[in-house]
């Protein structure tokens, strides 16, 4: 077998193809609980607290409060929905995700079974007119599972973002 030859308009686009897959399949990295730019931040080592959606997805609501034992998420209609968990969400510290069993409220309504929790991004905004910086805002990924072995595979129903309140 002859590879196309480079010159040609075929052999171009094999290997530019070629190019393109090898960057669709290389690893990429995200930030993690330990991550120096997340603590450097004053970004929260754990989950626990006030998050505003950043997404727009109905699933997201405008609000996720997550408390020991319970998530609440508050929805722009004015609706609160409560998923008890069964994991606690201490100190992630050494960890990629914090995981969160949903106990109670998972099956109504086709709420999902597991929640996975990453840091996302760290944002600097710089004050308008003034030499100082915003403090930094800490963006969460929140992933929704159907069951323990989609989060083994991968497989998630839906993810959105949060920033944590101030």
């Amino acid at each position: 077998m002859s590879f196309p030859n480079l010159r040609s308009v075929g052999g171009k686009t094999f290997y530019f193809l070629c190019s393109f897959v090898f960057l669709l399949a290389s690893k990429a990295y995200s930030m993690d609980w330990n991550d120096e730019e997340w603590s450097r931040s004053n970004c929260p080592g754990n989950v626990l607290g006030q998050w505003i959606s950043e997404s727009h997805s109905p699933s997201a609501g405008s609000r996720m409060t997550v408390k020991p034992h319970a998530v609440l998420i508050n929805f722009e209609d004015g609706r609160v929905v409560e998923f008890r968990y069964t994991r606690t969400p201490q100190s992630a510290k050494d960890k990629r995700f914090i995981e969160l069993k949903i106990s109670h409220a998972a099956k109504e309504g086709g709420h999902p079974r597991f929640l996975r929790i990453r840091p996302h991004l760290v944002i600097h905004f710089k004050k308008p007119a003034s030499d100082g910086i915003d403090p930094p805002q800490c963006l969460i990924k929140v992933f929704r599972y159907a069951s323990g072995m989609d989060i083994d595979l991968n497989r998630n129903l839906n993810w959105d973002i949060y920033r944590k309140a101030r």
